[in-house]
């Protein structure tokens, strides 16, 4: 398998509590990204999030992708589509 895909197996493992193959050294986006897997039904503003750790929009951003290897957005959209499929989030109906 390709790196990209590693990492982000490791990844989501790692939102979901198993961290097995991640290992986020950098304290500040570890707190992020349980923030994310928490809360994800409440889609933290990306500000909230960078002052929840301490720092500024930009660099939380630049840390979080140096870290996880994909930007915010990316893990919160992956975190959101694989809850809903496995059925951890209620389905909007119209």
């Amino acid at each position: 398998s390709s790196p990209t895909y590693t990492q982000l197996t490791a990844l989501l493992d790692y939102t979901f509590g198993n961290q097995s193959d991640l290992i986020l050294t950098d304290q500040e986006i570890a707190i992020a990204v349980a923030a994310i897997k928490n809360q994800f039904e409440d889609n933290i503003p990306i500000t909230e999030l960078a002052n929840m750790v301490g720092m500024s929009v930009p660099t939380l951003m630049r840390r979080f992708k140096q870290q996880t290897g994909m930007p915010i957005r990316r893990l919160r959209s992956l975190h959101q589509n694989l809850s809903e499929h496995v059925g951890h989030r209620p389905q909007l109906t119209v």
